[in-house]
């Protein structure tokens, strides 16, 4: 009996698998074909729903009619008969829907509103380092803890928590230039021990070591001319000459200034300014900047109550 029955499995089991060739949905067990949904088209021009046999769908798709949600994720392209979610902008990959969350760096519309890894922090990679392409603009630590903005002069210059503001405390800046912080923000110092409590970066990323500084100037050539492959070309942000500039390596530096630490704001369109998250001295930490006149990647430390910009790197 046993013998009868493994035969007849593999028939039913190839049965159920087979597909119409001109469609490539399946057949049913009994030899009909499987009954598909459709949107039909009359001759008038309006629509209504019918069910039909899917090796009869190639014709009515020739006919106009409209089969929805094509790759089964709930979605539908389009549907004049008005069932299921609609604006799936590609129905044949179940992957992309409006209900679908964007996936960073493949360089498609993944929750089809449009737009191409929005909200994606992008990334170059430099002799196997992956940097930001953008200064940091967050204003809450990663676990949504929200860091305070000061304005105000006298505060920022007594404070020893985290804080952030725009150059000149002008929005537009941050739009192009990112965000300020002091160094306590970066050091996710909230209560002033000294002590890490929070992570800046977002997740999956880093404030860089002052010896990661160094791999990346190393890997360009060293301090002396790493400046050039850094900066952003021409002079758009960059006071003239922005000698050297090339930014051969996608960093695309900056010259965002920085807001010293009795409070006033400087060379913004001149220098940029980025910390690492080495600690120097019990009141500085270790930074890099880039100039408008050299190539040169400049190195120093300086107070924790300066702002800065930060960029970070991939863990």
């Amino acid at each position: 009996m046993k013998k009868v029955l493994l035969p007849l499995m593999i028939i039913l089991t190839y049965c159920a698998c087979k597909k119409d060739p001109s469609t490539g949905l399946p057949y049913d067990v009994k030899g009909g074909s499987k009954k598909v949904e459709v949107c039909h088209k009359e001759g008038n021009g309006s629509y209504h729903t019918i069910n039909i046999s899917s090796n009869a769908v190639a014709a009515h798709l020739a006919h106009g009619d409209i089969v929805p949600d094509a790759d089964g994720d709930g979605y539908t392209k389009v549907n004049p008969c008005g069932k299921g979610s609609q604006n799936d902008c590609n129905d044949d990959d179940a992957a992309i829907n409006p209900g679908a969350k964007e996936i960073c760096d493949n360089g498609k519309d993944d929750n089809c509103n449009g737009k191409i890894d929005e909200d994606c922090l992008q990334s170059v990679t430099i002799c196997n380092q992956a940097w930001m392409t953008r200064n940091l603009d967050v204003k809450t630590f990663r676990d949504g803890t929200v860091i305070p903005q000061i304005t105000d002069v006298a505060q920022w210059t007594n404070t020893i928590t985290p804080a952030w503001c725009y150059y000149s405390n002008t929005t537009a800046n941050g739009t192009t230039y990112g965000i300020l912080y002091n160094w306590f923000a970066v050091n996710g110092d909230i209560d002033g021990d000294g002590d890490k409590d929070k992570e800046l970066a977002p997740l999956g990323w880093h404030i860089p070591s002052d010896a990661e500084w160094k791999t990346l100037s190393d890997c360009l050539g060293g301090m002396a001319i790493a400046g050039g492959p850094l900066k952003e070309v021409g002079i758009v942000h960059w006071t003239t000459p922005n000698a050297g500039a090339t930014n051969s390596s996608g960093f695309t530096g900056l010259p965002g200034g920085f807001r010293n630490s009795a409070g006033s704001f400087e060379i913004l369109g001149f220098k940029g300014y980025w910390w690492s998250s080495t600690e120097s001295t019990a009141a500085s930490a270790y930074l890099r900047f880039l100039d408008y006149n050299t190539v040169i990647l400049g190195s120093g430390a300086d107070d924790k109550n300066h702002g800065f910009s930060v960029r970070c790197v991939k863990n």
